[in-house]
């Protein structure tokens, strides 16, 4: 219905129908915002394909390995995107992002250290029929409101709140 929860590492994303919050459990922050009307789970995959300039598929023991090479002036920030694909289900395992803009990963500002992007995702414990629990997309999970203030609650009470609903 709109709802969309995402956890990466440690960091929760909530879009719910009249609020988006972004809590940073390793800083013990929660950023309150709008809803975001524009999330878009899916994508054209069709108009990543066009930027392809070779796609490849090797067959390994367990997994189908797919690599997709990208054309020199493509709009996909990436060269090379590797997909390792199960066998038996057709479950996505790992999607490897190689960067093409160099990326300064200097800790000093007086010495460069430049070197390509690589992201690796590792998918498991996949729920592909997982039941939804309106629990994630109540604001009362993450927030109570008394006397018109906003306070972290539950396991997120302590947590920073920075309200950016107000612009």
């Amino acid at each position: 219905e709109g709802n969309v929860y995402q956890k990466i590492k440690n960091t929760e994303f909530v879009y719910g129908k009249d609020f988006f919050l972004k809590i940073s459990n390793e800083e013990k922050i929660i950023v309150l915002d709008l809803a975001n009307k524009k999330y878009r789970s899916e994508f054209d995959i069709e108009s990543v394909l066009n930027e392809c300039s070779s796609v490849t598929a090797e067959e390994k023991e367990a997994y189908y390995s797919i690599t997709f090479k990208y054309k020199d002036l493509s709009q996909v920030p990436c060269s090379v995107i590797k997909m390792r694909v199960d066998k038996k289900k057709y479950h996505v395992l790992r999607v490897d992002f190689y960067y093409s803009n160099l990326q300064d990963f200097s800790d000093s500002f007086k010495k460069k250290d430049l070197h390509y992007p690589h992201l690796s995702i590792v998918f498991s414990k996949i729920k592909f029929n997982a039941k939804t629990d309106n629990y994630w997309f109540q604001f009362s999970t993450y927030l109570s409101n008394k006397n018109n203030l906003l306070n972290p609650t539950g396991k997120y009470t302590g947590y920073e709140l920075l309200d950016y609903r107000i612009k």
